[in-house]
């Protein structure tokens, strides 16, 4: 992406929310001297307990089956438990929709989920390694969390800053009441969670 936009020889600040955070973590950990920053939002990089859809998919033999008969009930389960209030507004609820209508009539769907489980550290294992090996090379790391959030829980933040400030590293944290794991929608912190990065950023181009 970098050398499509020209910007191989740049630095920058990697801003990631649940498996983007490992994403970021990834190529951070490759590549520190590329990264100004590292910003995680509910990062799913410590092993978590994976939602019961994906369980389902990971089924050899029988995956294909179960997720025809009950893959998208669970996902949608899934999808609702991961927004604050389903019913707060119509852009959540157009939201879901479009979930349960991708579940029910996209066939690739699930084939999606099963390459998700298998590359996504905090399911497949864990991106702790990589990332202490971001806090050693001192990236600087900015935590955003949701201590709503079901899927990736706020413990998995406060073990990621006490690895950072083990490391010595700078590291930053915002923890929002009541905010879920999907931090995009009115009804968790989109202006909150905004406001925190731009804070970061700001501090980082001053460092």
């Amino acid at each position: 992406v970098l050398e499509k936009l020209d910007l191989a020889n740049e630095s920058i600040i990697h801003c990631g929310h649940s498996n983007g955070g490992v994403v970021g973590i990834g190529f951070a950990a490759k590549h520190p001297e590329k990264v100004k920053g590292l910003v995680l939002l509910d990062a799913v990089c410590l092993p978590v307990t994976k939602p019961l859809v994906a369980r389902v998919a990971d089924l050899p033999l029988l995956g294909d089956f179960i997720v025809q008969k009950m893959g998208a009930k669970t996902f949608n389960k899934f999808a609702h438990a991961s927004c604050a209030d389903p019913d707060s507004n119509e852009e959540v609820k157009e939201y879901l929709a479009k979930q349960s209508r991708n579940t029910l009539e996209n066939p690739r769907f699930f084939a999606a989920v099963r390459s998700t489980n298998a590359y996504c550290l905090g399911f497949a294992g864990t991106a702790e390694p990589l990332y202490r090996q971001c806090c050693e090379a001192k990236v600087p790391i900015q935590l955003i969390w949701g201590k709503a959030d079901t899927s990736v829980p706020y413990s998995s933040c406060v073990k990621l800053h006490e690895i950072a400030k083990e490391c010595e590293t700078v590291v930053a944290e915002e923890a929002f009441d009541g905010m879920p794991h999907n931090v995009f929608f009115a009804d968790a912190k989109p202006q909150e969670c905004s406001d925190s990065v731009c804070a970061f950023v700001e501090k980082i181009k001053g460092m």
